[in-house]
Parts: structure tokens; C-alpha cells; sequence
């Protein structure tokens, strides 16, 4: 297991959160092509959808065991629908949300698939 800590501040006395999963598998699934995914419950209407419906929805072409760093990074943004509709029609650099880039980029194609089906 690797482990990912975090110094918080909090009341007056620093808190250390420690999270723990698993090391990356060595050979992650490569995502398919684009295609409109839609969380359980939700439409396309991305603006919508809550922070779980978004984690939800990358979990299907981005499964959390394999790229679990993604999940802590985006879970701490606390990502909802309206934002990942910004972030998909600006396209920020990767950097600013600690997602690697090429995870980062089937993020926003599979969005765009979205979009541009709505």
C-alpha cells in the first residue's frame, strides 16, 4: 500500500490526514474512445450533477484502482458538475488540479463527448 499525507490546519493544532491505497496496478486499462457516459440518476445536463456524480462518471473510464491519485486530487477540489462544465470548456492546464496530464485529457475528450451531444 502507498500512502499520501497531508498537513491541515485546524482549531489551532495541525492535523495530519494520512490516506492509504493501493499501488497503482502496473498496467492500468487503456480508456476507450469518447463516448457519452452519464452517472446513474443524472442527465447530460453536466451542470447538474453533484461531486459524487462527477466521480462517479470518471470512475467509468477512469477506474479508481488504477488511478487512485486522480480521485484524492479531484475529491479534495470538491469538483461538482458545474465546475467540471467550466474546466471542460476552458481547459486549465492539468497542473492546476494535480491530475496527471494524459488522465487529464480523457477527463475533458469524454466531457466534450457530453457537450457536445447535449
Amino acid at each position: 500500500m502507498a500512502t499520501e499525507t497531508e498537513q491541515r490546519e485546524g482549531d489551532g493544532a495541525d492535523i495530519e490526514v494520512i490516506a492509504q491505497f493501493p499501488e497503482t496496478p502496473s498496467n492500468p486499462p487503456t480508456p476507450g474512445p469518447p463516448c457519452v457516459l452519464i452517472p446513474p440518476g443524472q442527465t447530460n445536463d453536466i451542470s447538474a450533477w453533484k461531486k459524487v456524480d462527477v466521480l462517479r462518471w470518471i470512475s467509468c473510464f477512469l477506474p479508481p484502482n488504477y488511478y487512485p491519485k486522480v480521485f484524492i486530487a479531484l475529491n479534495r477540489l470538491d469538483i461538482d458538475g458545474e465546475i467540471l462544465r467550466s474546466i471542460i470548456e476552458r481547459r486549465p492546464s492539468h497542473i492546476t488540479f494535480d491530475v496527471p496530464e494524459k488522465e487529464f485529457n480523457v477527463i475533458i475528450s469524454y466531457g466534450e463527448a457530453i457537450l457536445n451531444n447535449h
